[in-house]
């Protein structure tokens, strides 16, 4: 029986979720540019909108992440003395009184940008404004990564329904950053649409499912720790086992064919997994220590997975919150690296691009990790098109300068994933980020699912 480590195993009691239909005839964007597709003075600005603050046009190579559709959004950050009004952009459209008016968009908290702080928060909201440009509601969407989920690398979407008070002469759209100086960060906005809906709100045809509501707190921002939710329908079940393509997995002999570098190498004088030796990576400095094996040929489509054990060594253990230990793969065509499937649904682990190009990652243990225990680790990606090698690395990765730090590695697997009848991933890898997170799992009929929640 495979064993995880786990910090909190619970079978919840069922909730149910309401969905309330609206029956809508015609839903016209009253907004001018509101995917924030077409440049105005400059390259840092989106024609029709009003930006203050750390607010500018955000255009990238990577449409699936910073930017949902088209080639660019709107990115609102933290300013330099951080001030409560934050940071956004506004568009003001004629109104009138009794008006009822509705917005979508979505917003995203990017890998390489995100938010964080406790009282940082990302918005959009309806502002009804009369004709002296007084204030007389304001309706806020959720407060994302405050009151709302954030998970990160993920577009959320948001809408508000408000209807415009006695002298209201305009309504304004808000895409905004909020916080203080405890926070930072960014987020970015697309897709937007503000239309008054026709129609009328019904209950007639109420649907309800069952579900269960998981939530669990994450570690304070000083010491952030990843978190993984899991579901299965059983406790009593075995992983299959894949077929290791690899050669010495387990570091018995020496380190061929793996290639160590910068500190890495093969052991026979530290605790091991199994057998008498195992592969270990001792960070002194900024380098990177690890040891990598290449694999080939792999048929674009096949999915394929990586999976091994990681020591946290009381001797000299990982010492620093930013320093890394994790498995990686790497899609290559003849040498060269060839970006993972982005909208991979068989993905197990994070999705490094951009980046790092063509990475896919397992879970990372850090200075919170435990010591002295074998810790699982895996990842798991479908060979996107063009890849015909697979490389697999043991790293240890320090940000600053650290003393020694070490972490021992064996037993590394890699091979055709098999359906997995065990523990299975299911919501995003959450970072640790000072907040509370939840995901909504729908049960079928007669199901019985359990939930564990995994750090590194």
């Amino acid at each position: 029986m495979e064993k995880h480590p786990v910090t909190n195993i619970c079978r919840l009691g069922a909730v149910f979720i309401i969905a309330v239909a609206l029956t809508v005839s015609a839903r016209a964007n009253s907004l001018l540019n509101p995917g924030f597709e077409t440049v105005g003075t400059n390259a840092t600005t989106a024609a029709n909108w009003n930006q203050f603050g750390n607010a500018f046009l955000s255009g990238t190579n990577n449409t699936l992440t910073t930017v949902r559709t088209g080639i660019y959004s709107m990115q609102a950050g933290a300013t330099a003395t951080n001030v409560p009004l934050g940071s956004g952009a506004y568009q003001d459209v004629s109104a009138a009184p009794g008006d009822t008016w509705r917005l979508t968009g979505y917003i995203l908290t990017w890998i390489n940008a995100k938010a964080f702080g406790p009282d940082t928060f990302g918005l959009a909201q309806l502002a009804f404004l009369d004709a002296s440009s007084n204030v007389l509601l304001a309706v806020d969407s959720p407060h994302f990564a405050q009151t709302a989920n954030m998970p990160v690398n993920v577009w959320q979407p948001f809408e508000i329904d408000a209807t415009a008070p006695a002298g209201t002469a305009t309504v304004r759209t808000y895409v905004l950053y909020v916080g203080d100086q405890l926070g930072g960060g960014n987020f970015f906005f697309d897709d937007l649409n503000l239309y008054k809906p026709s129609g009328s709100l019904t209950t007639a045809s109420v649907t309800s499912n069952a579900a269960v509501q998981v939530s669990w707190p994450t570690s304070t921002p000083t010491n952030e720790t990843d978190y993984q939710i899991q579901r299965t329908t059983s406790l009593v079940f075995s992983n299959p086992v894949i077929v290791n393509v690899l050669t010495n997995g387990g570091f018995e002999t020496n380190a061929a064919p793996w290639t160590p570098f910068n500190g890495g190498g093969q052991t026979t004088s530290a605790p091991t997994h199994s057998g008498t030796g195992c592969m270990k990576l001792a960070a002194a400095n900024s380098t990177v220590p690890g040891c990598f094996q290449t694999y080939g040929p792999v048929t674009p489509g096949q999915v394929w997975a990586l999976q091994g054990y990681a020591y946290n060594w009381d001797q000299h253990p990982i010492n620093q919150s930013s320093t890394r230990a994790l498995l990686k793969m790497v899609w290559l065509n003849n040498g060269a690296t060839v970006n993972p499937v982005l909208t991979d649904t068989n993905v197990i682990g994070t999705i490094d691009y951009p980046a790092n190009p063509g990475v896919v990652s397992s879970v990372q243990m850090s200075s919170s990790s435990p010591q002295d225990i074998w810790t699982f680790l895996q990842c798991q990606a479908t060979a996107p098109t063009n890849a015909n090698q697979l490389q697999v690395f043991c790293l240890l990765v320090p940000i600053n300068s650290p003393t020694t730090e070490t972490c021992l590695f064996d037993d590394i697997v890699a091979g055709l994933a098999v359906p997995n009848f065990g523990w299975a991933n299911y919501g995003p890898l959450w970072l640790g980020d000072n907040q509370t997170n939840q995901v909504m799992d729908l049960v079928g009929t007669n199901a019985t699912r359990f939930y564990r929640v995994t750090t590194p």
